[in-house]
């Protein structure tokens, strides 16, 4: 009975070869027949004893150590710990089956051919990433927290291991997905509390996941544009409210991103500059880097949705050099505002008054007069709605005052000379 038992799994493994069967791996490079054991094993699986089947699994491994092939059976453990719907004991599986497969490769086990090494490996990578997927799209169904829970683990399982993959780019930005959607579900739940705080190792974990997607994803074959746009963006973002929210942090360091004095609109009359520039740091440095990289990427990629996102992360960026006195850089990026917006709102405007505000500070009045006029030229700025206290009434009400400033001081410096 035994005799045909084998010569029955013998012509299984042969049509599972031709069939690209999902136990073909099992197989090896050579059809292996099966031991009393497995055959015991694979009959709990069929009647649905999947906890029978692991703990001859598991005793098998004990049997065989420092043999490649504990690595298949810890593989059926894992796979046959699916079925009994406890997400957490199967990412645990994943980790455990993962990391007896790096040892085996690392300690070099009995049969660690290449060849097995490759299939396995294969085999693996395909199990792991429908998983992260599944799961990923489960908690974006959902909203579960358990789900978050499990989709992150087995996606940083997947990012951990599979760095070489297609798809380690997508899953890169899963995770990153969910870590940014945490740290806003924290701070919204300590909103409640009147307390409004990021969990900054969260917010800080999503940023670097997506500055790596920026950095080493463009182009990849599972990502899309939409989502590399997104990470780009979030970068951003994220960069942002860490800033924010840093300092307040218990035990924060207090030479991370040090406060600065702003130049307030109510006191932009009355500023008189020194004519020194303050140092930017380098936490601000790094948010004007990922803003004109998320403007580059947008314009790349023709999307006006995100160039309109872009430009209001540009004129934030064009901020930090004004209120830190770098009144050239600041100009620069406030006209990229102007030129780059497609859709002309108040981040416009707000603009066009801090580039006449940034010649007025450094007494360049020719400069600002030119701009004056430029602005007032420019059709497309000028049809921005100016209705009664609007920004673009305001603001044109402004150019006029100045305008006539300017053209009484600089003929009065002319018939001077």
């Amino acid at each position: 009975m035994i005799k045909q038992l084998k010569y029955l799994f013998l012509l299984l493994a042969f049509l599972c070869i031709y069939s690209s069967c999902s136990t073909v791996h099992y197989a090896y490079p050579y059809i292996q027949l099966l031991s009393e054991q497995e055959l015991k094993a694979r009959n709990y699986e069929n009647k649905g004893q999947y906890e029978e089947a692991i703990e001859i699994y598991r005793q098998q491994i004990e049997n065989y150590p420092n043999q490649f092939k504990i690595v298949l059976y810890q593989h059926k453990i894992m796979s046959d710990t699916e079925p009994l719907s406890d997400p957490s004991l199967l990412a645990d599986e994943i980790e455990r089956t993962m990391t007896l497969f790096t040892r085996a490769i690392d300690e070099q086990f009995d049969g660690a051919s290449p060849e097995a090494v490759k299939r396995e490996h294969d085999a693996l990578e395909e199990y792991v990433r429908e998983q992260s997927q599944n799961y990923y799209l489960l908690w974006q169904k959902t909203s579960l927290q358990n789900n978050a829970d499990i989709a992150l683990r087995i996606n940083q399982l997947y990012t951990q291991y599979f760095s070489d993959s297609d798809y380690y780019c997508s899953a890169l930005n899963n995770q990153a997905v969910i870590e940014y959607r945490y740290a806003n579900i924290i701070a919204f739940w300590n909103k409640r509390e009147e307390n409004l705080k990021y969990d900054l190792e969260k917010l800080q974990s999503a940023m670097n996941d997506y500055r790596q997607v920026v950095e080493t994803c463009e182009g990849k074959l599972a990502i899309n544009p939409n989502d590399y746009l997104d990470a780009a963006k979030g970068v951003t973002i994220l960069l942002k409210r860490y800033i924010e929210h840093a300092r307040d942090a218990e035990n924060a360091d207090p030479e991370f991103c040090p406060e600065v004095v702003y130049i307030s609109e109510s006191t932009l009359d009355e500023f008189e500059w020194d004519g020194q520039e303050k140092s930017i740091a380098n936490c601000r440095l790094d948010f004007i880097n990922a803003s004109r990289k998320y403007m580059d990427l947008a314009q790349k990629y023709h999307d006006e949705k995100n160039i309109q996102s872009a430009s209001f992360m540009i004129a934030q960026s064009a901020e930090i050099y004004f209120n830190h006195y770098h009144f050239n850089e600041a100009i620069s990026l406030f006209n990229e505002v102007i030129q780059k917006t497609p859709q002309y709102d108040d981040t416009v405007v707000y603009a066009a008054k801090y580039i006449l505000e940034s010649y007025r500070i450094q007494k360049k009045y020719k400069e600002m007069l030119d701009a004056i006029h430029e602005f007032k030229s420019n059709t497309k700025f000028m049809s921005i709605p100016s209705g009664y206290l609007s920004s673009m009434s305001r603001f044109i009400k402004l150019m006029d005052e100045y305008e006539e400033a300017l053209n009484e001081k600089l003929n009065v410096n002319e018939s001077d000379k």
